[in-house]
């Protein structure tokens, strides 16, 4: 499985229609094992769709993903996560901390951890 960011050099970019390339992430056993920028070739929305599904993308973050977009991703399968922001990297682990969690209610490595009792 591949977790694709649209991207701006190593930011979210902030509207997938608009972003200068795809950061892809390849998933393995919930890790990041592998990371390919791929250019956007700038194609129609369902050639688009159907290239990053064909590159075994299921998951696209992005900051604004327009509506025609997020239908066109969907019949390829692949599920958008809109409203990021920061490196690509970060929201690519954020959305597989949050999947892993399973609960929604991840933490992030800033936030203090309560001491466990032994």
């Amino acid at each position: 499985m591949r977790i694709a960011v649209a991207s701006e050099g190593l930011n979210v970019s902030p509207y997938f229609g608009q972003c200068s390339s795809f950061t892809c992430y390849t998933i393995d056993r919930g890790m990041i094992v592998e990371c390919q920028n791929t250019p956007n070739p700038h194609l129609p929305l369902r050639q688009l769709a159907s290239m990053l599904g064909d590159l075994d993308v299921r998951v696209l973050i992005a900051g604004c993903v327009e509506r025609e977009a997020a239908d066109a991703l969907g019949i390829e399968g692949i599920e958008v996560i809109p409203n990021a922001s920061g490196t690509a990297r970060r929201a690519a682990e954020a959305y597989l901390a949050r999947t892993l969690a399973g609960d929604g209610e991840w933490h992030g490595d800033e936030e203090a951890r309560p001491a466990r009792d032994t």
